[in-house]
């Protein structure tokens, strides 16, 4: 790979290229989509709390894995 997609820092990852941008923006997206569709099935605040959360932690589990794999360490 020539391009890294993402950069290691000391904090975790941030996006080095076009498709690292477009990568970080749709797992936001998706984890906002997320909350609105739980929310709309959900019958009390912690309800809807409890079961974004858990899918956020999963969703952000494959977002680092895959930051992880296509990075290159930050020279800083």
């Amino acid at each position: 790979m020539k391009t890294p997609w993402f950069n290691r820092t000391k904090f975790g990852f941030f996006p080095a290229s076009i498709i690292g941008w477009v990568l970080t923006l749709a797992t936001a997206i998706y984890c906002i989509y997320l909350f609105f569709e739980i929310d709309s099935e959900s019958h009390s605040v912690s309800d809807t709390l409890i079961k974004w959360f858990i899918n956020v932690v999963i969703v952000n589990i494959f977002y680092s894995l895959l930051a992880f794999i296509t990075s290159r360490k930050s020279n800083s």
